[in-house]
């Protein structure tokens, strides 16, 4: 329902002998109907919603619009609307679409294009194959089902702050300028898929807010409309996430960019686990033995401690916890001996940690040292943890910097 509140339709009515003009609209203030192009019609349609509420809209035929080129569909009724190798111009606010709606291959004329606050009903809504060239498009407060974008070129301002949506999907196009998807109402937005496209702007949208994860992830499990399932890959999800990456990083939103990549990194590990983009059955089968036995290492070293690199205190955490563990075990370990005869330092607690210090840090002073075999191949162990887990704070720590 259009108004600050979403209610479901429980009726629509055939259409009325009754004319439509701007007196029948009862339902916006005097201001929002100077605005609009209201086009008096023969019949009226009576739409009641879930609170109660009827509201009128002009009643237009599918096929009267096919012989026009001038499209004014401002609080209009239209069910069906197929519309394709057409040059139009269109102005569609506060309409309500039923059925299934598509433009197909459709050249705007010169303006900008609005659906902001159209109801698109319980149908599909298509534009494909589309040069929007510099006209904005706005579907502000719009109301889907099922938006696709497919095949379309966006060289000016696209709004996607819409009220509701099952899915949104862009899919092959291409976008020169900027996208604002940061959704008022993000529980109403159920998911969002991101295919083959390239963004040369910007997409507005931000990580925690607007619950991006979440909304890429739905896309999963999603049916479509014709009951076909989007088959989507963990591969097809992870180029998701490293789009948006790519986008933060642009725009200055480093923390969101981090969580991205975290989540690119997560879902090509899925990828490789399930041998995705492999045909050869016997490589497959390697491949994915091969990623099993790396599996726990990667996921300790490189998700749960460092976050694939973006987050240095996680590691810095690991570094002091992994000299005091080992100090322990130099200590109280049976089997593991050190000799502190030479160093003057009085606590053996104290001296312990000394020790796993310079070792992890491959130091090594020789004041203190191992007094057995076992002791001396766990400080080699010991001193290669300190190189990598080193390595890894300086590259994450100099990524924080840097930015």
């Amino acid at each position: 329902m259009i108004g600050k509140e979403i209610c479901k339709v429980v009726n629509i009515s055939n259409p009325i002998d009754e004319r439509f003009t701007k007196k029948s609209i009862d339902w916006l203030s005097e201001d929002e109907i100077d605005e609009l192009n209201i086009v008096e019609q023969e019949k009226t349609i009576e739409i009641q919603y879930e609170d109660g509420e009827i509201r009128k809209y002009g009643y237009v035929k599918a096929e009267d619009i096919y012989l026009t080129h001038e499209v004014i569909l401002d609080c209009m009724y239209v069910k069906d609307l197929q519309i394709k190798y057409k040059e139009i111009k269109i102005s569609a606010r506060h309409t309500f679409f039923d059925g299934d709606t598509s433009f197909n291959k459709v050249i705007f004329q010169e303006g900008n294009i609005h659906f902001n606050n159209a109801y698109f009903g319980e149908g599909k809504v298509v534009f494909k194959g589309i040069n929007f060239d510099m006209k904005r498009v706005t579907f502000t407060e719009a109301i889907f089902k099922e938006l696709v974008l497919e095949k379309c070129i966006f060289a000016c301002h696209l709004s996607l702050k819409v009220r509701e949506a099952n899915m949104i999907i862009i899919q092959g196009c291409l976008i020169y300028a900027t996208v604002n998807m940061d959704f008022e109402n993000v529980d109403n937005i159920k998911g969002l898929y991101l295919n083959q496209t390239r963004v040369l702007g910007h997409i507005y949208i931000h990580w925690d807010k607007n619950k991006v994860k979440k909304l890429i992830e739905n896309t999963k499990n999603y049916s479509l409309k014709d009951n076909e399932q989007i088959e989507i890959t963990n591969k097809n999800i992870a180029v998701q996430f490293v789009l948006l990456k790519e986008n933060f990083h642009n725009l200055g939103q480093y923390d969101d960019e981090d969580k991205a990549y975290v989540e690119f990194k997560k879902y090509m590990r899925k990828s490789k686990l399930k041998g995705e983009g492999i045909e050869n059955k016997i490589k497959k089968f390697f491949s994915i033995l091969y990623q099993y036995i790396l599996w726990l290492p990667k996921i300790v070293l490189f998700e749960w401690i460092g976050g694939y690199g973006t987050k240095p205190r996680n590691v810095f955490v690991t570094m002091m916890l992994t000299i005091i563990g080992f100090a322990l075990a130099y200590l109280y370990l049976p089997g593991l001996e050190i000799d502190l005869s030479k160093t003057p330092i009085k606590d053996i607690h104290v001296a312990a940690i000394y020790y796993s210090g310079i070792t992890f840090l491959t130091v090594g002073y020789g004041d203190i040292s191992s007094m057995n075999e076992a002791t001396a191949l766990v400080s080699v162990f010991e001193g290669f943890l300190g190189i990598f887990l080193m390595s890894y704070f300086t590259v994450s720590f100099v990524r924080k910097l840097l930015r």
